[in-house]
């Protein structure tokens, strides 16, 4: 099944356990420092719910939307009794000036966007965890991406999360692009066909995470601290999450715009249409497939 018809038969995402929310050190940092500590999302929640009304699976829908509002929660366990209550992993090694020059840059980007808090200072509030970050080159291109190493160490965030429960998520692949080829030429024949592609920018970050787990991505640059609020790249459960929402706005896509011909991998969606099927985008300000900016528009 496509990853749009996978959220058809999709179980429930998880809140937070009661021993987490129980948890006397996080629970009274959060407290007592609310400001460091926001849900936000691009998405306009409200009118996704209502566009979803009809999804057969309200289940999960509802925790998709509730991680919307109020964060979701990775899988994980955090009160295993072999990792202390506040750990700050250091790098592996020194960073270069260009490195540092680029996490200066990321850290007001982040900023800006509201994804990052206020600085903490110099020093972890209780409760907290920080894993280093690094870059790695964007592939074809010199620019760099930052990572966030959730894997790093003896206390790793990842080594939190029960693993067995974030695999087996839906990719889109080749074989079923081949399908959605062949029906297309076999319903037009004759027509010149051609492949769109559009991704999401910063995709993972459109998912906000519970306050009881951002307490956990503190990131270090410049000798201060800042909490991370968004799903980020590095986290085992970050292509989970965002994949749960981006099923549904998939399905949306296929159910209600009509988008039949649609594969996904990742952030990345694309599919087939008729060259002469061409509709005008405003905002990029020039004709696209009509499918792809049916997708654009939603």
């Amino acid at each position: 099944m496509t990853t749009a018809e996978w959220s058809e038969t999709a179980v429930p995402l998880p809140r937070p356990p009661k021993s987490e929310l129980e948890n006397p050190i996080t629970t009274v940092t959060i407290a007592s420092h609310a400001h460091l500590f926001d849900v936000k999302t691009p998405i306009d929640v409200d009118v996704f719910e209502s566009i979803l009304s009809h999804h057969p699976i309200h289940p999960f829908i509802d925790s998709v939307l509730t991680g919307l509002w109020e964060g979701f929660w990775p899988w994980a366990n955090t009160l295993s009794l072999h990792f202390p209550s506040c750990h700050a992993q250091p790098p592996n090694g020194r960073y270069e000036d260009e490195r540092l020059s680029f996490f200066r840059d990321q850290l007001h980007h982040e900023l800006e966007c509201g994804r990052y808090s206020s600085s903490l200072g110099d020093s972890l509030l209780p409760g907290m965890y920080s894993m280093p970050i690094y870059t790695i080159p964007k592939p074809g291109s010199t620019d760099l991406c930052l990572v966030k190493d959730h894997s790093a160490g003896p206390y790793s965030l990842n080594s939190m999360i029960n693993h067995s429960l974030v695999t087996s998520y839906p990719l889109d692949n080749l074989h079923q692009l081949g399908d959605m080829l062949l029906n297309l030429h076999v319903l037009t024949p004759g027509l010149d066909l051609v492949m769109w592609k559009s991704d999401i920018a910063e995709a993972y970050q459109m998912c906000p995470m519970h306050p009881l787990w951002q307490i956990k991505q503190a990131v270090h640059i410049d000798g201060e601290y800042y909490v991370d609020c968004a799903n980020c790249v590095g986290s085992s459960a970050s292509f989970t999450i965002y994949v749960s929402v981006n099923s549904l706005i998939l399905w949306i896509a296929k159910r209600d715009r009509g988008i039949s011909s649609l594969i996904t991998y990742v952030d990345n969606s694309s599919g087939p249409a008729v060259a002469t099927d061409m509709l005008f985008y405003e905002p990029y300000d020039t004709s696209l497939p009509s499918p792809q900016v049916s997708l654009l528009h939603l």
